[in-house]
């Protein structure tokens, strides 16, 4: 198994929304899904580019997209694709192509001034190349809320469970506190995690900040790490909304 289908369990690459009623709102940088959706007829591309470490395995997602559309106000299409690189250390091999293909939905489940809820599941179908094929169908689901405290301060969570092979599966949690610095600058911290097999229990945490350059267009950057093993990722990206 790749690199990337190792860790797609802790490090998904795809945060809880910011404060202006109109801004864009994505589901990166951090693990926590967003419990919005993008609304009806709205078209967003969330890019990026980010490291993968675990002892001496380096991956390198070269070009990662979320690519989400909203049916109606309620229910959203998403669909993921990325190309990669993965690399021994110490080894001359180079493995670079496409990984599997994700597509999914999202669901707004209620909205009220308190609190916010969703449902989100996702496929994953054996289209990659070469070792980046997992050679398996699986897929997620998490249920996402989320709810703000002050007009800056906003909490987000995410329960659910993903299959990634037979080695590979369990239960999937998130916990994420969101900051508004000013009107452009978000800031967030994150632990999040899961039980392989329901029985050994993963944790890991990360950070990173966003800018919103206007309410269609964002940039992110964000890092992490696992904390019971030599397991890291740093991330960047860009993403942007057509209505």
């Amino acid at each position: 198994m790749s690199l990337k289908h190792t860790l797609l369990a802790f490090f998904s690459m795809v945060s809880m929304g910011l404060f202006a009623q109109d801004a864009l709102v994505t589901d990166r940088p951090d693990q926590t899904e967003a419990s919005s959706t993008v609304g009806k007829n709205v078209f967003q591309i969330e890019s990026g580019t980010y490291l993968s470490t675990l002892g001496s395995l380096r991956y390198w997602g070269i070009n990662n997209n979320l690519f989400r559309y909203g049916v109606n106000d309620k229910l959203e299409f998403r669909l993921v694709t990325e190309v990669g690189r993965e690399k021994v250390d110490g080894s001359d091999e180079v493995i670079l192509g496409i990984s599997d293909l994700q597509a999914g939905i999202k669901v707004s489940l209620f909205s009220n001034e308190k609190v916010e809820g969703a449902f989100m599941a996702h496929g994953f179908f054996p289209t990659g190349s070469g070792s980046l094929n997992s050679g398996e169908y699986g897929g997620f689901f998490r249920f996402l809320l989320s709810h703000p405290v002050t007009d800056r301060i906003s909490f987000g969570y995410n329960l659910g469970y993903g299959y990634y092979g037979e080695d590979v599966h369990g239960l999937i949690y998130t916990y994420s506190a969101a900051f508004s610095l000013n009107d452009k600058i978000g800031y967030f911290i994150e632990f999040f995690g899961g039980s392989l097999k329901f029985e050994e229990f993963t944790y890991a945490f990360d950070s990173g900040f966003t800018y919103l350059i206007n309410n269609n267009l964002q940039l992110d950057f964000s890092l992490g790490k696992q904390i019971e093993a030599d397991a890291a990722f740093y991330s960047a990206g860009i993403s942007y909304r057509i209505k």
